[in-house]
């Protein structure tokens, strides 16, 4: 029973952040990160004010809280993962686990203010 609890323990721990849902308005792009057993995120990409705002409850790996500009930035997409890159630095702000859909509407709204996410294998 303990090696049991033991793995679905390290399971939640050692899981990868991944995007369960998006909200789109005309200046807004919401998506709903789960970092682990009921720990939920976010991450905010306006539009207007051209920022990006982030949290993420995640214990180990990157997690954390923060906003940037977008102009600061770099998305990047290989093997269903999503990161954002300080463009200086190359420093990786977060990484999530997303499925070629919610990648397809990520880019597409970036698109609508002059920035993509570099796609490392559109194939995959």
């Amino acid at each position: 029973m303990k090696i049991v609890l033991t793995i679905l323990m390290s399971m939640f721990l050692f899981s990868v952040p991944f995007i369960s849902s998006h909200i789109e308005t005309n200046n807004n792009l919401h998506l709903s990160i789960v970092c682990g057993s009921n720990k939920n995120g976010y991450i905010d990409i306006d539009r207007g004010n051209q920022k990006v705002k982030y949290y993420f409850p995640y214990r180990f790996g990157k997690g954390g809280k923060g906003m940037t500009d977008l102009s600061n930035v770099v998305f990047s997409y290989r093997k269903e993962t999503l990161m954002m890159v300080y463009k200086t630095t190359s420093e990786t702000i977060f990484k999530i686990k997303c499925n070629r859909g919610e990648f397809e509407v990520i880019n597409s709204f970036l698109r609508t203010i002059n920035k993509q996410i570099i796609d490392s294998k559109p194939t995959e």
